[in-house]
């Protein structure tokens, strides 16, 4: 088809598509939008007997193919095997959705320990010992929750993530092994 089309205009514009071309193909392009049927009258087909060949042939062809076995067809042993991936496929989301909500709670548990601080610090009715004590509180806090961001995020990529989208590959990493090249060391027993 893209051999058949032609940008030839008769303007003195020098381009491959000059505006002329391109408003036509607008024009092409908002008539496909108003009708996709448009394209099929341009090459002369008659729609309704081009979907009533291509249906009888469909349904031609599933006649047909309708006693060949195929892999798609669930045997009994296979229910067992649908059930646990689907069991297991729920419960993988739900234990997901789990782990993202204790993050939030994680988040949550930190924004009131800094108002305890607040509250405790507050309550001698001292500026200074408000100041040292909602800035130890704080400061605890921060670091806290600056260790938890670490270890929680960690397990999640390693445990949640690498099990579903890691694929490992290559050599084992074995870094305090003896491998020589050339020699073979062999232990002697005593």
């Amino acid at each position: 088809m893209p051999a058949e089309i032609s940008f030839i205009c008769s303007c003195p514009d020098w381009a491959l598509m000059c505006k002329h071309v391109v408003a036509a193909m607008y024009g092409i392009g908002v008539r496909f939008d108003e009708n996709p049927f448009f394209f099929f009258r341009l090459r002369g087909i008659d729609i309704d007997r081009f979907i009533d060949v291509m249906l009888e042939n469909k349904v031609e062809s599933m006649l047909q193919n309708a006693d060949v076995d195929t892999e798609r067809i669930l045997h009994e042993t296979d229910f067992t095997g649908l059930f646990g991936d689907l069991y297991n496929g729920v419960s993988g989301i739900f234990s997901d959705v789990l782990s993202y909500s204790r993050l939030m709670a994680l988040m949550l548990s930190g924004a009131i320990i800094a108002s305890v601080f607040n509250t405790l610090g507050a309550v001698p009715g001292n500026v200074v010992v408000f100041i040292i004590i909602s800035m130890f509180g704080n400061i605890l806090n921060f670091a806290l929750n600056i260790l938890g961001c670490y270890v929680h995020d960690l397990r999640l990529q390693v445990l949640e993530f690498f099990s579903k989208f890691y694929v490992d590959g290559g050599k084992p990493f074995r870094p305090l092994s003896i491998n020589t090249k050339y020699v073979d060391i062999i232990k002697e027993e005593n």
